[in-house]
């Protein structure tokens, strides 16, 4: 018998990651939510491998993404809380797929995954588009960098936005949106103070403005609060 002539193994895929800081597997249509709140990403899972059960390893940010990218415990990370960088010695995944000759791209949303936290360790180019912004920000950018690298196989592109992060937790028209319209109370007024600067599709440049913008309205969700809100974003700039 002859032997079979040698064929060069193909080329690897590209890897894309997408961070949804923070998400809640349970507001899923794929998982069961019936609330509708997902239906591109419903339409996504129906064409994919899915995992049913998958864990966060924090509760926050900075560790949890350490995590992901060292396959490293909390526990064993020099990251705690917002605290900076990463424990020396451990390999990344930007790392070790650079060495085998992977470029590397992230575009990030700041707060704890900012430059200076040191999560990028390995990572060509990570670059971070404001902080607390959301996909509106990041998206572009990603696209931006595909556009110039997209043809360069194998590469690694992560893509972070906290667009799930704040809204669902405090009384926006997003949180109004699935929660009671009736609850009151100290936690309310609490998450007031961090608000994301996207909404309705418009950018608001200043938090505290926008924040401010909300402790005025008693029921966001109404449509004459989200056009005072809109008012308010246009004043801003």
């Amino acid at each position: 018998m002859g032997c079979a002539e040698a064929q060069e193994p193909p080329a690897p895929p590209p890897i894309v990651l997408v961070s949804l800081d923070t998400f809640r597997a349970d507001r899923l249509g794929s998982l069961g939510n019936p609330d509708g709140l997902t239906p591109s990403l419903d339409r996504l899972a129906g064409e994919s491998v899915t995992f049913a059960h998958a864990y966060s390893q924090a509760t926050v940010t900075a560790p949890s993404h350490a995590s992901l990218f060292t396959s490293r415990y909390p526990s064993e990370q020099n990251v705690g809380g917002h605290k900076p960088n990463l424990t020396a010695g451990q390999a990344t995944l930007a790392e070790v797929l650079g060495a085998y000759g992977w470029g590397s791209a992230a575009f990030v949303a700041g707060g704890a995954l900012a430059p200076e936290m040191g999560i990028g360790r390995g990572f060509d180019t990570w670059e971070s588009a404001i902080d607390f912004g959301s996909l509106w920000h990041t998206g572009p950018m990603a696209l931006d960098w595909l556009d110039a690298h997209g043809d360069d196989t194998p590469w690694l592109l992560f893509v972070h936005g906290y667009d799930a992060h704040v809204p669902y937790l405090k009384p926006t028209p997003y949180g109004y949106a699935h929660a009671d319209a009736a609850a009151v109370g100290v936690g309310q007024d609490a998450v007031r103070t961090n608000t994301e600067r996207i909404l309705d599709g418009r950018m608001y440049p200043d938090m505290n403005g926008m924040s401010s913008a909300q402790d005025d309205e008693v029921r966001p969700r109404e449509a004459a609060a989200r056009a005072r809100l809109a008012a308010a974003a246009e004043a801003q700039g």
